[in-house]
């Protein structure tokens, strides 16, 4: 790949997220992460980004105000994902009722899932529906609702129904955003919805999946 097509690559990497790892970059663009700092030390000197750590931020304002598409998404930060994925998938265990959240870092969580796990997960995610579909000891519970394209999210007062009818063991939910900092975490609270309120019934711990440039 020239030079320039790699420059073009990764600007187009920042406005999606703002935030970029050598790491990550080197790996889909098919380099060595030595070469990819070379790219960051060009157009940080013409003003395209501004290196950091482990990686560069965009120049610009952090948020664009446009979503970054599921595609773009899901090559960006794959090890942190993957590192949430197997930590969230190590506080499930075998007989649990578990909601799965849409996003590329609730896909993780299903993908890390042991293959002797037996139980129940209920989503509103095609995607992550279709990964546990082979898996003979899983019970899968899909929301009905309209379908959105990339993600393959489901969504309207169908899939809201279908929720406030179930009692989960434990729920992972995604945080859609983005953050100048990379921020890797799962946050826990002791309630269903997360919001607290008096109308709200204690249920399974909720946990909330934060990765850079997250999805």
């Amino acid at each position: 790949m020239l030079p320039i097509e790699r420059h073009n690559r990764i600007k187009q990497a920042l406005h999606s997220s703002y935030f970029v790892t050598t790491e990550d970059l080197a790996q889909v663009l098919d380099t060595s992460a030595e070469t990819i700092r070379c790219d960051f030390i060009r157009l940080e000197q013409r003003g395209v980004l501004s290196r950091v750590h482990g990686g560069a931020t965009s120049a610009g304002p952090p948020f664009a105000g446009v979503e970054p598409s599921f595609a773009d998404r899901n090559v960006l930060s794959m090890k942190s994902k993957a590192s949430i994925g197997r930590t969230a998938a190590g506080l499930i265990q075998d007989g649990h009722t578990v909601i799965l959240d849409v996003g590329t870092t609730a896909l993780q969580v299903a993908k890390a899932l042991p293959l002797t796990f037996h139980g129940t997960v209920a989503t509103c995610s095609v995607l992550v529906a279709v990964e546990l579909a082979t898996r003979a000891d899983v019970q899968i519970l899909l929301s009905g609702g309209r379908i959105r394209g990339g993600d393959l999210a489901l969504s309207n007062s169908q899939t809201i129904g279908f929720f406030a009818d179930l009692h989960a063991d434990i729920a992972f939910l995604g945080s859609g955003g983005r953050m100048q900092r990379p921020v890797c975490q799962i946050s826990t609270w002791t309630r269903w919805p997360p919001a607290a309120s008096s109308s709200s019934s204690p249920r399974g711990p909720t946990c909330s999946l934060t990765s850079p440039s997250l999805a």
